[in-house]
């Protein structure tokens, strides 16, 4: 056989080669993105709505009201959900779709651009591991759970646009023009790392750069325009956070995951993409590809010191910390573990550990986790429901708050959020309060409001209403669920 021939022959070989791992790599990316999608659906498989967390009556609520064009105007939610509400709305399909279905696709589908912007920056090896790694985190798998709505979509786009930054597509424009309509803290993100990204790359792209900003502030001025409630209650958030204003601490920091706890449960995450970013500033430094990771080491440094120095609504920044160091964690592993990983068996054993360490874990997640509602306070909100006596009820404990605002049908009273009944300082003196002096308090809130019902679930200690029988009268009680109807 010619020369000519082998060469064709071994060149035939190479690229078979090539086709098979491309192969292995899709059927297993496709086998994980399956088992995200099961995972991401579990909260709702095993207890319906009552298995997502604190956001998910506000959003039902929220939702639910948006009939017309004019109600996004007025909606809390940003312009982009509450848009999506009102095409479901007008279109007659059941609201579960996009409260429950879209969202869990959502949750799993973050994995596509975590891996496309992973893979332009460090690599498939990278990006694959990438993705396993945000299978397996809490903290991701946590954010789902706990229903972070727009935090999740806006996730989304946030990556998107990074990846088309690095194409220096148009499309970046789109997804930063979208994020906009979304969430602010992920906008605030990107901007932050377009705007650093200018200094340090050649004047051929300024323009690029300069419409792409100019395009995020105009999607702040119409979001500002369209749903003005959404920009102000951002901008408060900040505000008062500056300025130390007391008040609760989940409208503060944010009621997720605090640092502490971050830092024990995804230590390895954490650890290795600190290791990462490190090593890629030095890998980097000398490479055309220092310019593509710029706006990334910038939102990751800005989103870095936002958690650790607790500037503001910093817990909710964990869930985009944790995001935005998972790339550099998949880079470290590659870089410390790639000559073995080249070997064929050990491959094979990496599927296998994998499989069962995912496998493993959402077990052990699923067994730890409850409900946020248990099932004799679902069916004490479902009393509440169904009474017509009243349109309010009341809760001392801010956790319940949104379940009553989204499931009972009625107006709900809370300390610090809704139709606020207390403030900070008011609420602490009914938690230090005797059991005389916190029924005055909910009778005085009765003289203002007229009859209620007060819902106090597990977490709530039961004061003896017993002296006030006139005042309080005992609807409902099975195990720690009880519903008082309050009364002048």
């Amino acid at each position: 056989m010619c020369v000519c021939c082998d060469s064709i022959v071994a060149m035939n070989e190479v690229i078979l080669q090539k086709e098979k791992k491309s192969s292995v790599y899709f059927w297993l990316l496709a086998l994980i993105f399956l088992v995200l999608l099961i995972n991401r659906a579990f909260p709702y498989f095993l207890h319906g709505p009552y298995g997502f967390g604190y956001d998910m009556g506000i959003y039902k609520k929220m939702f639910e009201g948006i009939k017309t064009l004019s109600d996004i105007r007025t909606s809390q939610v940003y312009f982009l959900p509450s848009f999506l509400a009102y095409v479901v709305n007008f279109l007659g399909i059941p609201l579960k779709f996009l409260l429950y279905y879209f969202y869990i696709f959502v949750s799993a589908f973050l994995a596509v651009p975590l891996y496309l912007l992973t893979k332009e920056y460090f690599g498939k090896k990278a990006a694959f591991i990438s993705v396993v790694l945000f299978t397996i985190s809490y903290v991701q798998v946590f954010a789902s759970e706990f229903y972070l709505f727009k935090a999740i979509l806006g996730a989304t786009l946030m990556l998107f646009a990074f990846f088309y930054y690095v194409k220096k597509s148009y499309l970046f424009y789109l997804f930063a023009f979208l994020l906009a309509f979304t969430e602010l803290p992920q906008l605030l993100l990107l901007g932050f790392g377009i705007f650093v990204a200018v200094f340090f790359t050649e004047k051929k792209y300024l323009k690029f750069h300069v419409i792409g900003l100019a395009i995020m502030a105009l999607g702040v001025g119409f979001l500002f325009f369209l749903t003005p409630q959404s920009f102000w209650d951002a901008v408060n958030v900040v505000i008062n956070s500056i300025n130390g204003a007391q008040s609760y601490d989940a409208h503060r920091s944010g009621l997720f995951i605090n640092l502490l706890d971050f830092l024990n449960l995804e230590f390895g995450i954490v650890l290795f993409g600190i290791a990462g970013f490190v090593m890629s500033i030095f890998d980097f430094r000398k490479t055309e590809i220092v310019k593509k990771l710029i706006p990334v080491w910038a939102a990751t440094f800005l989103v870095f010191v936002i958690v650790f120095f607790k500037l503001f609504f910093e817990n909710r920044f964990i869930m985009e910390l944790d995001l935005l160091l998972i790339p550099f964690a998949g880079y470290m592993a590659v870089r410390m573990f790639g000559n073995i990983v080249e070997s064929r068996s050990f491959r094979i054993f990496s599927v296998i550990v994998i499989l069962f360490a995912v496998a493993f874990l959402d077990v052990w997640y699923y067994r730890t986790t409850y409900p946020a509602l248990t099932p004799h306070e679902v069916w004490a909100l479902d009393v509440i429901r169904e009474k017509t006596d009243s349109k309010y009820v009341m809760v001392v404990d801010t956790f319940y708050a949104p379940w009553m605002y989204g499931f009972s049908e009625k107006t709900a009273l809370a300390p610090g959020i809704f139709e606020t009944v207390w403030d900070f300082g008011t609420w602490l003196n009914y938690i230090k309060g005797t059991d005389d002096d916190k029924a005055k308090m909910l009778i005085d809130i009765a003289k203002k409001y007229g009859n209620y019902y007060l819902f106090m679930g597990f977490r709530d200690p039961k004061p003896d209403f017993s002296k006030y029988p006139a005042n309080f009268k005992k609807v409902f009680e099975v195990q720690n669920a009880t519903v008082n109807f309050v009364m002048l």
